[in-house]
């Protein structure tokens, strides 16, 4: 067999339909639209609400997002923390590999529960409970920078 004996399957190719070229061709005159209106005349939009105020100006507008997704801190707790052992350096990437934060951007520490390890912390930032939180356990918390981090 050669490549250029091959062929697609039988009924697999079909040809397109050209409508409204006139009677003849089968799909002529209205063009399969049907009869008078906007719909046979052009294409409406899908939220098109024939006329009324469409939805999505019916409801009002509020608030605002004053980061962009990539400069919003990933949150992690000091209880989630209990899982490394003592005397643990936790980086950026440590918490990425345990699958603490998901993706690259600031990291903020933030003091949900408690820590019952001592630890070494590196993140973009915390909060005051967090870093409370740390020293209490005999740990401590270093404020890197993205340059830091290799970015």
């Amino acid at each position: 067999m050669n490549l250029h004996d091959l062929s697609p399957a039988p009924g697999s190719k079909k040809e397109k339909v050209r409508r409204g070229r006139g009677l003849a061709a089968g799909r002529g005159q209205r063009g399969g639209r049907g009869e008078k209106g906007q719909t046979k005349r052009s294409k409406v939009p899908e939220y098109f609400e024939g006329g009324q105020t469409p939805l999505y100006r019916r409801i009002p507008k509020r608030g605002f997002t004053s980061l962009k997704e990539g400069l919003r801190p990933q949150i992690v707790n000091v209880d989630k923390l209990n899982k490394f052992e003592a005397g643990t350096e936790v980086t950026p990437e440590l918490l990425r590999k345990e699958g603490l934060i998901k993706s690259e951007g600031p990291i903020k520490l933030l003091g949900r529960g408690s820590l019952e390890v001592d630890l070494t912390i590196k993140v973009d930032a915390v909060s005051s409970s967090a870093r409370n939180k740390v020293e209490e356990a005999g740990g401590k918390v270093e404020i890197i920078s993205g340059q830091d981090r290799g970015k």
